[in-house]
């Protein structure tokens, strides 16, 4: 597997993968979470503060399942297989791996393994995004969005609410 490690497999497949760079996966974790509380800590109103666990929840699970998540590892089903040896050489021919690739499959030398589906090696992820974990990647980008505006919007209100009115007592 390269430099992942593979936790829960099934079918020959881990259902939880970490990266190589899994150091940074934990640091941003800590980085949403941390910084949601630190927001936390202003907050009188506490319908705000709901609001606020609601959206640190969210930004924790929609980070998770995307770092944590098998980007599609492609794998051979038996790499000593001496039927594999014959297609040494084929342009398609992934010899770190020991596996034909697919057209969508791509070798990412930053994990070392094979990804069906590659679309790019995410360093906040500490990992590949490919066919496995892309659409929960989607979802985790519009979840940081969100997560940024409503961050935004409670600054604001915060700021706007401390504005002296003029009435002088």
């Amino acid at each position: 597997m390269g430099h992942t490690c593979g936790y829960f497999w099934v079918n020959n497949e881990p259902l939880i993968t970490l990266g190589p760079h899994s150091c940074l996966f934990v640091c941003t974790l800590t980085c949403f979470v941390g910084f949601g509380a630190y927001m936390m800590s202003f907050m009188k109103d506490s319908s705000y503060q709901f609001y606020m666990v609601c959206a640190i929840i969210v930004q924790f699970v929609c980070y998770s399942m995307v770092a944590l998540k098998n980007p599609g590892i492609a794998s051979a089903l038996n790499p000593d297989d001496p039927e594999i040896s014959r297609f040494e050489g084929h342009r398609d021919f992934c010899a770190t791996c020991r596996i034909v690739r697919d057209k969508d499959t791509a070798h990412c030398y930053d994990c070392n393994v094979c990804i069906s589906g590659y679309d790019h090696h995410c360093p906040w992820t500490g990992k590949c995004i490919g066919k496995g974990n892309l659409i929960p990647f989607y979802v985790f980008l519009c979840s940081t969005f969100g997560y940024i505006i409503f961050m935004m919007a409670i600054s604001f209100t915060g700021i706007v609410s401390n504005i002296p009115t003029g009435h002088h007592g």
